[in-house]
């Protein structure tokens, strides 16, 4: 591809880049605060400097450049987001921790499913990004956790459902199939929903879930 200096710069720095990276990302805007860099500022392309917050949007592409390097910033990209009280951090930490890689899964999936709303939501959204990977098979049980998700602010269902979505079929078939027992009626129906789309994609796994909406035609719940 073409020259992307700016990356390549990072990649030059490695994990010299990681505590300042961090300092950016963790900028939080509050309300109350009275900053040049907030209300009627100046059109991007009229300044010379990005203002803090553009500055903080930008950073998770800075750890997408380092990748993997960027590892020991794992810890505190699941802190931060975890401890964020605006959802611009949360999505900023999330997506850093997809542009790392597979070593921030555990993270992800321990943030989808203990932290604030926001953080939730947007760690379950940036889940999606391994879902078709070899990876994907570990974090379909907590998607499948997620459907039963009832806030009504930041719910966590909807992105759980388009991320099982992208899951390979023969890797979600099962679970989705085991989650038709749920005891929650959301659950249950966001797991046909899931087949449904399967079964339309791929009519081999015809055979296989046709019995399942038959079953789910007698469920309890209307």
């Amino acid at each position: 591809g073409a020259p992307d200096p700016p990356r390549e710069a990072i990649r030059a720095m490695g994990t010299n880049a990681i505590p300042t990276l961090l300092k950016w990302i963790s900028y939080e805007w509050s309300p109350s605060e009275q900053s040049r860099e907030t209300g009627e500022a100046a059109p991007r392309w009229h300044r010379h400097t990005l203002s803090t917050e553009e500055r903080a949007d930008s950073t998770p592409g800075g750890f997408a450049a380092l990748g993997a390097v960027a590892r020991p910033a794992i810890p505190e990209l699941t802190r931060l987001a975890r401890t964020s009280s605006r959802p611009k951090r949360a999505e900023r930490c999330a997506v850093a921790l997809t542009g790392i890689g597979p070593e921030a899964i555990p993270s992800l999936l321990s943030l989808a499913t203990n932290g604030p709303p926001c953080t939730r939501y947007w760690a379950v959204y940036a889940l999606e990004y391994f879902a078709r990977k070899p990876e994907g098979v570990q974090i379909v049980p907590v998607l499948i956790k997620c459907l039963s998700d009832t806030n009504t602010d930041f719910s966590v269902a909807g992105p759980a459902q388009r991320a099982l979505i992208a899951v390979a079929p023969a890797v979600a078939v099962l679970a989705l199939t085991n989650a038709l027992q749920s005891s929650s009626a959301q659950t249950r129906l966001a797991a046909l929903g899931c087949l449904f789309i399967f079964e339309g994609e791929d009519p081999r796994i015809t055979p296989a879930v046709v019995p399942l909406f038959r079953a789910a035609m007698r469920d309890s719940d209307r």
